[in-house]
């Protein structure tokens, strides 16, 4: 983790756990946390390509939470899951790094706020400090 990090701040593999969203496969009734993993059981348990796999079977994502994405001038609500946020880095930010994300708008906002990261995550109110 960066030296700008705070201690009140989880290390970062920790934030990237936090996937506020939940996936069902329509072709078996299985549930995933995230979407890199439904992905990844697309291809192993059913053969598909997830392009092919969102064509058959579109209404994957069962709960979503949402975040605001804090860089400068963006404020783009993106899901909240560590690979929509980090499309969202690709395709609107320079392929800005998930890591570099979280020191520049989480660990920091611990550190000014000396908020728990249970509330701040990406500049979203989640539990009441």
């Amino acid at each position: 983790m960066s030296s700008n990090a705070s201690s009140t701040a989880p290390p970062f593999y920790l934030w990237l756990l936090l996937d506020g969203c939940r996936y069902h496969c329509t072709a078996c009734e299985q549930v995933f946390k995230s979407r890199a993993s439904i992905s990844e059981h697309a291809v192993d348990a059913h053969g598909m390509q997830w392009e092919a796999f969102l064509r058959r079977y579109p209404d994957t994502r069962i709960r979503t939470e949402w975040v605001q994405c804090e860089e400068e001038g963006c404020g783009m609500r993106v899901p909240k899951d560590r690979e929509e946020m980090r499309l969202h880095l690709v395709d609107r930010h320079s392929g800005m790094p998930l890591e570099e994300y979280y020191d520049k708008h989480v660990a920091k906002a611990n550190d000014e706020n000396g908020e728990r990261f249970s509330i701040i995550i990406a500049g979203v109110e989640v539990l009441e400090g």
